[in-house]
């Protein structure tokens, strides 16, 4: 079995007319997590997927 994984998600663009056009970001939880950009639905589930570098490099979190 995998270990479990958390992500949050963060849409701040998406078009009515396509709702496949969205930008946003992904970010997975964990000590060892990462934050990347996505410019559509396809990137966005790259990212999800754990494919980091689907759209942009990866950026380690600096919250502590």
């Amino acid at each position: 079995m995998l270990p479990s994984e958390s992500y949050i998600v963060r849409i701040y663009r998406r078009s009515k007319k396509n709702p496949r056009l969205i930008a946003g970001i992904v970010e997975q939880v964990g000590e060892d997590g990462w934050k990347a950009g996505f410019e559509n639905a396809e990137e966005m589930q790259e990212l999800l997927r754990g494919n980091k570098q689907a759209n942009k490099p990866a950026k380690p979190r600096n919250d502590q």
